[in-house]
């Protein structure tokens, strides 16, 4: 987003991330939390099946709910850590974003065979505020998108004029 800032003509000075490496902190720990649980939940059904149908002793419970275990693939992970990946992106850029007066904020979404209908739809929307562009992309990707984690959508901004660290 810097980088971005710059090609329009915009020096911004080095942000403060305190903020942004706090909001991150938690929402690591959110995701951490929720896929712990799911991979609990995974084991407790998996040992609920084997125990009450097939009458197995604990021992043999446990090591069949470690082959399951064993056995998942790892796409949610993956899909977690993209999405947490995403997310701490566009907390970055959104600092950055208010680092100068922007004339124009708009969503940007990447248009390939895996862009959601609803992705489509807002692509190049643009924002009166950047708060009102947060308002449809809260963590990251748009919060509408039907990939939940995997959104790839993103915010642009277009700045008014071009500033010096001595304006800002």
């Amino acid at each position: 987003a810097k980088a971005e800032a710059s090609r329009q003509g915009i020096t911004l000075p080095t942000i403060d991330t305190t903020d942004v490496v706090r909001a991150l902190t938690r929402q690591s720990a959110a995701v951490g939390q929720v896929m712990a649980r799911s991979i609990s939940n995974s084991a407790a059904t998996q040992a609920l099946t084997r125990y009450g149908v097939e009458n197995l002793s604990g021992a043999d419970v446990a090591t069949a709910v470690g082959e399951h275990l064993d056995a998942l693939s790892s796409s949610y992970a993956e899909d977690m850590l993209g999405g947490a990946l995403n997310q701490a992106q566009n907390q970055g850029r959104t600092a950055v974003f208010e680092q100068a007066p922007t004339e124009s904020i708009y969503s940007s979404e990447l248009l390939d065979k895996n862009t959601c209908e609803n992705c489509e739809a807002i692509d190049g929307h643009e924002y009166d505020s950047l708060a009102d562009a947060q308002d449809d992309y809260p963590t990251g990707g748009y919060s509408e998108c039907l990939g939940g984690p995997r959104c790839r959508g993103t915010l642009v901004a277009v700045y008014a004029e071009a500033t010096t660290p001595d304006d800002a």
